[in-house]
């Protein structure tokens, strides 16, 4: 089976390595963007440009506050409505500093992805947590 093409929103490096090598070969990360002004440019650009590699889905990452996770939904949804993995922020323990161990969190993306996976083999095109 083919991988799933997406796209990873992360602001923290050691994470983003980790993912875009944990989750193959389920996930292939066809594009990282580590801001909101790169989502807002990049995203819609690659969205645009779908050759062979049709994305499926873009990850957003937990340091992503929920008006930047709009903003990025609406430029990609202008171009082509896409499902979007965006980390539950109610899972972080009281406390915490920092974000779940990348096992962890690499676990939930994989989890939902495949929970909300439609018997077709897509994806509705909102917001699913992990």
């Amino acid at each position: 089976m083919a991988p799933i093409c997406a796209i990873l929103c992360g602001r923290e490096p050691k994470l983003v390595d980790f993912m875009k090598t944990a989750l193959a070969p389920k996930i292939e990360i066809v594009l990282v963007c580590s801001s909101t002004e790169a989502a807002l440019s990049e995203i819609p650009e690659r969205l645009k440009s779908d050759n062979d590699q049709q994305v499926s889905l873009i990850l957003v990452g937990g340091l992503y506050p929920p008006e930047d996770v709009e903003k990025i939904k609406a430029a990609a949804d202008a171009v082509r409505p896409v499902a979007f993995f965006v980390a539950d922020r109610s899972k972080i323990p009281a406390g915490a500093t920092g974000p779940p161990p990348p096992e962890i969190i690499k676990q939930r993306i994989l989890g939902a992805v495949e929970a909300m996976q439609t018997s077709e083999g897509v994806w509705e095109p909102t917001v699913h947590k992990f």
